[in-house]
């Protein structure tokens, strides 16, 4: 027998309580009466949840100061038939 982190059974939903933050903006040019062009950034933001899963492990407190963010941008354009 090997020595290492326990074996967890993987579970479809985890219950956690998160903080998020999203925001964003974005410009239409009008281009001309067929065709508009966009642009969009966004940021979203989430604070640390628990994991149940790693008490004993050592691990226990490895995503007290984590958080998770993205920014994507977004460009496209508008056609009207």
């Amino acid at each position: 027998m090997t020595q290492g982190l326990p074996c967890v059974q993987p579970r479809r939903w985890l219950p956690a309580l998160r903080l998020y933050v999203r925001g964003g903006g974005g410009v239409l040019y009008h281009v001309n009466v067929k065709y508009d062009l966009k642009a969009e950034i966004c940021f979203h933001t989430s604070g640390p949840a628990s994991i149940d899963d790693l008490t004993g492990t050592g691990l226990d407190d490895i995503s007290d100061r984590s958080a998770r963010w993205s920014m994507p941008f977004f460009v496209g354009s508008h056609v009207r038939f």
